[in-house]
Order: C-alpha cells, then sequence, then structure tokens
C-alpha cells in the first residue's frame, strides 16, 4: 500500500500543477505567436491526460487497497 500511495501522491501532484504550466504555454503562444508554444502546449495537454487517468487507476486502487488490506 506504501508503494501505490508514493505512486499516486507523485502523479496526483503533476496532474494538478500540468494545467496550470499548460494554460500558460497556451498563452504565452497565442500572445506571442510562436508556434513552439503552441506546439508545447498541445504536447503538455496530452501528458496532462495520461496523468489524470493514471492518477484516477492508482487511486482507485488504493481505495481497494485500503478497503481489504487496511486498519480497521
Amino acid at each position: 500500500m506504501a508503494l501505490s500511495l508514493g505512486w499516486h501522491i507523485i502523479v496526483a501532484c503533476l496532474g494538478v500543477g500540468m494545467p496550470a504550466i499548460t494554460v500558460f504555454a497556451e498563452w504565452r503562444g497565442h500572445r506571442t505567436g510562436d508556434v513552439h508554444y503552441r506546439l508545447l502546449a498541445r504536447r503538455w495537454a496530452k501528458a496532462t491526460g495520461v496523468l489524470f487517468a493514471v492518477g484516477a487507476v492508482s487511486g482507485t486502487i488504493l481505495s481497494f487497497e485500503r478497503a481489504c488490506c487496511g486498519p480497521g
């Protein structure tokens, strides 16, 4: 359970922080007209989707581990 929790905390923190960075890159791309920022934002958006999915799965696994093996 500790390994799952450690993994979930890392993935969840990245999943929470990445959208803000992605929005900043998208804004910067629109403001400056630089294609590289828009491309970067598009790639980060895909990574954010993957992080969200992995975080949801790891959180679900944690809930089952708590129900089966946890105290209480």
